[in-house]
């Protein structure tokens, strides 16, 4: 999303327990980013065990016996991160749900568009692109051109 033709990026917190305290990185609340932050900063990749969730507070009667497949699908309902369908303004907990929903859907949704519905605990920040400053280079200091991203 873009305002003042800035992009914008919605995070949450993590609380993921990380030694007894909750993990407090910021991810992107859908459950590609779940999964990507879980695997890549708690070594957890899933499996098909069971396992337990981690997440400060959570109360779910499945926390100690839930599949490590599901967990990041867990872990985005604590989040609150839904998918709205923009042709009939309903919520839906994940995008499958809601492309299945509309699979024969009523004449107002067969153009149906989603659209995230962000929970409680979001996180704006401001994306603006800059370009590192100009200066000398080395041989040895030769670094990408690619934008950098800096947040506000």
């Amino acid at each position: 999303m873009r305002i003042g033709g800035q992009p914008l990026l919605y995070v949450y917190e993590c609380q993921w327990d990380k030694n007894h305290s909750p993990c407090g990185m910021h991810i992107e609340g859908d459950q590609a980013n779940v999964t990507d932050h879980l695997a890549r900063f708690h070594g957890f990749t899933g499996g098909e065990g069971d396992t337990t969730c981690l997440w400060d507070g959570c109360t779910s009667k499945k926390r100690t016996a839930m599949k490590g497949t599901s967990i990041a699908r867990h872990l985005v309902t604590h989040i609150g991160y839904k998918i709205k369908c923009t042709a009939c303004n309903v919520d839906y907990a994940r995008e499958d749900a809601c492309r299945r929903s509309h699979a024969n859907a009523r004449s107002d949704c067969q153009r149906m568009q989603i659209a995230p519905v962000h929970g409680t605990g979001v996180i704006t920040l401001k994306v603006s692109t800059c370009e590192p400053p100009a200066k000398k280079r080395h041989v040895a200091d030769a670094q990408t051109q690619n934008s950098i991203y800096r947040l506000s």
